[in-house]
């Protein structure tokens, strides 16, 4: 009983949860908004805009993946024109692709 306790905390302190599919062997586990990767919001010419997870354990690891993520999009060099913070722990980038 105590074991079967301890591993359903475990899981729910972990961010970890089924797909919605009922069956969670089908889709395999999917990750919480906090340990989601940075992604691309908006990418227009030279323009550019990732978002990331800017809070807990996962800050710094998450902010590298914003850069390189931006690397990866403009082809190397960027310049950052402006960041923001959302109330929710989301972070924004805006970058213009150096060419």
């Amino acid at each position: 009983m105590r074991f079967g306790l301890i591993i359903a905390l475990m899981l729910l302190v972990s961010g970890c949860m089924t797909d919605n599919g009922g069956n969670g062997l089908a889709g395999g586990l999917v990750q919480s908004t906090v340990f989601a990767q940075p992604s691309v919001v908006y990418h227009t010419g030279d323009n550019v805009e990732v978002s990331y997870y800017n809070g807990g354990l996962q800050q710094s690891y998450n902010e590298r993946n914003a850069m390189d993520l931006l690397k990866k999009e403009c082809g190397g060099a960027f310049r950052i024109v402006g960041r923001s913070n959302a109330p929710n722990g989301d972070s924004y980038v805006d970058a213009v692709c150096v060419r």
